[in-house]
């Protein structure tokens, strides 16, 4: 038996704090968990600003470091971590995980580096039997596992999946941190030095090698939807959302159909035509990227706490099947997304450990990996809900 069920990494950042909050206020005793960050120091202070029980070991680790890495994994049946950008530090804990066999969950959206770790611990990870599982946070769970509830249903319903679904924002009360800023500066860094790099953010299917499935919608520019009723825009989260959806997908056997399509746009509630559409979608930070990376945070700030609890969500999907029947479902989370983003990633890693799954060892989603019993976890622990709309 190993030491630990789960270890936090990035213990001290912003996300990391969080994440040891929920784990500490929702399961006390319960676990063997550890937390890990550079700073012994700040370790301890985060341990006893949310009174985390004394049980709980302190580890000051550097995880750039692959020999102190790879230490971690071997004490842990799963590495949450939160420690980013991840480009730039991950990847030592992801190999120490494929290689060890140890589960891991993640807060990443660089959809480029998921490529890469995917391209390079995939077959690793199967060897060892290590469930790699990234977007572990507001991007991709509501959306990943919306779309995999709705499918559910549509099954039930209907005897067929949902051909197409549309997720449509209907509320988003939250703000940005400057963990996530600086990722995505280092983002558009990486793209302009490589040309791929562009190509494959486009590409819904980057995540799934080999597939070249059917156009989806556009979705980059403010347009009407009859469906929900609005004018909707882009969405900064929309294009590693879609990907962990076909990823999701590929991973269940395409059981949404090799000619499913998603599509994710924000919806613009007040705006009546096409200008005035375009006007709000400019100075919405989750549409307008240029405006969002403008925000001045560094690194560990994010929003206050009254704005964490004063922040939510609200996801509509439409589905329809081949034959054209429909159903609609909503997804909803109390609290920033920066506070709903640690208490997912933190039911992921209890969820590996607590409730088994029928993943093999390799790169997961959330959705393929954990499915109802995560969805169940979010909605006893985490202050989501599922419902037919």
């Amino acid at each position: 038996m190993k030491e630990f069920d789960i270890i936090v990494c990035g213990a001290t950042g912003y996300t990391g704090q969080l994440a040891c909050e929920h784990l500490a206020r929702s399961y006390g005793s319960e676990l063997r968990w550890a937390m890990a960050g550079r700073d012994m120091a700040k370790l301890r202070s985060i341990q006893a600003r949310f009174e985390v029980p004394s049980h709980v070991q302190l580890i000051e680790v550097d995880i750039t470091d692959a020999a102190a890495a790879a230490s971690l994994a071997e004490r842990a049946r799963t590495i949450l971590s939160t420690a980013g950008p991840f480009a730039n530090v991950g990847e030592p804990l992801v190999a120490a995980c494929a290689h060890n066999g140890t589960d891991y969950v993640d807060v990443s959206g660089d959809a480029v580096w998921i490529r890469k770790m995917l391209d390079r611990y995939q077959e690793v990870a199967a060897g060892s039997g290590a469930r790699l599982i990234f977007t572990c946070g507001f991007d991709s769970v509501p959306s990943d596992l919306g779309v995999f509830f709705l499918q559910e249903l549509a099954r039930e319903r209907f005897g067929a999946p949902a051909k197409t679904v549309k997720g449509r924002i209907r509320r988003l009360v939250g703000g940005l941190s400057g963990g996530t800023l600086a990722s995505g500066r280092a983002s558009i860094q990486a793209a302009g030095a490589d040309p791929k790099i562009p190509q494959l953010l486009a590409n819904p299917f980057a995540l799934v090698p080999g597939f070249d499935g059917p156009a989806q919608p556009v979705g980059n520019a403010p347009v009407f939807d009859p469906d929900v009723k609005s004018w909707v825009a882009p969405f900064i989260l929309a294009g590693m959302n879609a990907k962990s959806v076909h990823l999701s997908n590929a991973l269940l056997g395409w059981s949404y159909g090799k000619d499913f399509t998603y599509d994710e746009m924000i919806m613009l509630p007040g705006a009546e035509d096409a200008d005035s559409a375009r006007e709000a979608a400019d100075a919405n930070i989750w549409s307008n990227v240029v405006r969002a990376l403008q925000i001045d945070l560094k690194p560990g700030e994010g929003p206050s706490e009254a704005e964490l609890a004063a922040g939510s969500f609200e996801m509509i999907f439409v589905g329809r099947t081949a034959s054209g029947q429909e159903i609609s479902t909503t997804v909803t989370g109390e609290g920033d997304p920066y506070a709903l983003t640690p208490r997912i990633v933190a039911e992921c890693a209890v969820c590996l450990t607590q409730d088994g799954t029928t993943a093999t060892g390799g790169v997961w989603t959330a959705a393929a990996a954990l499915g109802e019993p995560l969805r169940r976890r979010l909605e006893q622990r985490a202050g989501m809900s599922f419902s037919v709309a």
